[in-house]
């Protein structure tokens, strides 16, 4: 009778194990290239300081030789205009601040404005990251939509130029974790040859994806 009883304990324990839900994931289970890409946006020097405390695996990736190139990389002479807020402005509607970093430039504040974006203009979308002069928004989405992988611009507010990011469609109901730009290049960037980039053609969106069952991926 006992070891019956025994039987169907462990039989059912069995079920509870069988039956339990995936472990949630992790930052120790963040790849290591995407962790580089996001220990590059830190804005300040000492961060990256905190960050290299922080464990032997991200003092792995900060002191590693090609990740202090890219750092080193960077314009320090290039001139920050001022900051970009999502801000949802009573009056006339606007979802956007531009805030000038001193008073010399609020002159020029109207040129960075977002009235010229497609589908409703600078109202319709929420900045989500900037990278020298190119700004990175998402289309505003309301209910469960709102997690999901939004649709994607990519603009220079100084040349009113943008550029929108084609859906993956089999991608489009996904749970989106976060997007950001990468591997842009400051205004005046010259190649190897001498010849001006085209900021607008040289930058990539990275969409961080996640499943229940896959967990992340990019």
């Amino acid at each position: 009778m006992a070891n019956k009883k025994d039987k169907r304990f462990s039989d059912s324990t069995a079920m509870v194990r069988k039956r339990s839900p995936p472990r949630p994931t992790t930052l120790h289970e963040v790849p290591d290239k995407l962790l580089e890409l996001i220990l590059l946006h830190l804005s300040s020097p000492l961060w990256l300081i905190h960050a290299a405390a922080t464990c032997k695996r991200w003092r792995r990736i900060i002191v590693d030789r090609r990740f202090l190139c890219n750092i080193s990389n960077s314009d320090p002479s290039s001139v920050v205009a001022g900051d970009y807020h999502n801000h949802a402005s009573p009056v006339d509607g606007r979802r956007h601040v531009f805030v000038p970093s001193s008073p010399a430039l609020a002159v020029g504040s109207r040129h960075f404005s977002l009235d010229f974006l497609p589908a409703g203009g600078g109202t319709s979308w929420e900045i989500i990251d900037s990278c020298y002069s190119l700004l990175l928004l998402a289309k505003k989405k309301t209910g469960w939509r709102r997690h999901c992988l939004p649709d994607l611009l990519v603009c220079e507010p100084v040349t009113q130029r943008y550029r929108l990011i084609p859906r993956m469609e089999h991608m489009k109901y996904e749970r989106c974790l976060t997007v950001f730009l990468h591997g842009c290049h400051s205004r005046g960037a010259t190649t190897r040859r001498g010849h001006t980039i085209d900021v607008m053609l040289k930058f990539k969106v990275i969409c961080v994806l996640h499943r229940e069952y896959t967990r992340i991926y990019i």
